[in-house]
Order: structure tokens, then sequence, then C-alpha cells
């Protein structure tokens, strides 16, 4: 209940990426509850308009790891700060046309260790 959380990443494998250049992804607060079995794009929740961390993605991020620091939001649902209603992953600039960025997702099988990860580290006094 008094953790102090150190650290916390929220990692994705990007296996792909559609766009000419590059472009930032940020990542969002989800702010009312919704199910992975009924969501649409005409029913997703609000989010919060803060962005809290972006990456770039490009041809050279194909591969790789990315990742970003959700240590206050992970501080923020331990605490009771706001409820963890999950996280938007979002072009942080709407404007460039279809740019997109591919990530494994938790239901990948062809290798399991691809799948998303949410890294803490944390102490307790």
């Amino acid at each position: 209940a008094n953790a102090e959380v150190i650290e916390a990443k929220l990692k994705l494998y990007q296996y792909d990426y559609f766009v000419s250049g590059s472009f930032s992804i940020g990542v969002y607060r989800v702010l009312d509850n919704w199910a992975e079995s009924t969501i649409t794009w005409d029913n997703q929740p609000d989010s919060d308009l803060t962005n809290f961390g972006s990456i770039t993605i490009s041809s050279s991020t194909v591969g790789k790891w990315r990742e970003w620091n959700i240590r206050n939001w992970v501080q923020g649902w331990l605490d009771g700060s706001f409820e963890n209603n999950g996280i938007l992953l979002k072009a942080t600039s709407e404007t460039t046309i279809e740019a997109r960025g591919y990530f494994y997702s938790s239901d990948y099988t062809d290798d399991t260790t691809k799948r998303p990860k949410l890294e803490i580290k944390y102490y307790i006094p």
C-alpha cells in the first residue's frame, strides 16, 4: 500500500510502420471504462488530452523494442489518484494521413517474448 514507484516502462515491440518519413506516437490516459470485446471507433472512451510522452516511428525503429515512461501513471493507479482504465497510443499530430506504427499485441503467438510488457521497479519503505 505504501509502495513508491521508482520506474515504470510500457514496452512494445515494433514490427513495421507505414508513413513517408517519420512521426511520433504519444501515450494518453484513458478516462472511462471499456471492454475489449465491444469497443469500436464509434464508442471509444474519452482520453486525457495531455500527451505523457512520445516516441518517433521511422524505418530505423522497425524490429526494436519501443518504450514509454509511465511511472507517474502507475504511481497514481497505486495510490488511487486516478483509475486505471488503460492507455491510448496515438499519433501526437493526426495531420499525417495514413501514418501507422505496428506493434505486436498480447495475442501474438509466433514469439510470445515480443508481447507488450509493463516493467515496474518499486520501493516499499
